[in-house]
């Protein structure tokens, strides 16, 4: 049995890609424009909507590996590092927010995201949680829980 905030972070992560996609989504033509201006990933046959794709498939495929081994495997070093790499995107926030002009969807979806991840964060460093990585998934009994 996987303890409330398990299942919290589990909502949350979800909603944060759900948003991922949808920040993709509004974003797609300035990446493609980025693209196409781009001589180093030209050179390379880079180019095209193909590799944005290909390039963004790959960042869910890390996101969803990463809330498996964390929901589903109780892997305290996958909670960690999902730490550290949402520090690293929330402190590079407001360098996102202030020098790169954006259009007012794209920061919309950014905050929102910040604060899901925020969330997320507080959900896995609860009690409850922290019962859950110390004994794994198949170690907890239904009274730690309350």
């Amino acid at each position: 049995m996987r303890p409330p905030s398990i299942v919290k972070f589990d909502q949350l992560y979800l909603a944060i890609i759900v948003t991922g996609v949808i920040g993709f989504a509004v974003n797609w033509e300035s990446a493609m424009a980025q693209l196409e201006v781009n001589p180093g990933l030209n050179d390379f046959g880079w180019d095209g909507a193909g590799v944005l794709i290909g390039m963004y498939a790959f960042s869910i495929a890390i996101s969803l590996l990463l809330w498996f081994f964390v929901s589903r495997r109780a892997s305290n070093v996958a909670r960690w590092i999902l730490t550290v790499l949402t520090g690293y995107g929330l402190v590079s926030l407001p360098f996102t927010l202030f020098l790169v002009p954006l259009p007012v969807p794209s920061l919309i979806v950014a905050v929102v995201s910040a604060a899901l991840q925020i969330a997320v964060l507080w959900f896995l460093f609860r009690p409850d949680a922290a019962a859950w990585f110390k004994h794994g998934p198949r170690g907890m009994d239904a009274d730690v829980f309350e």
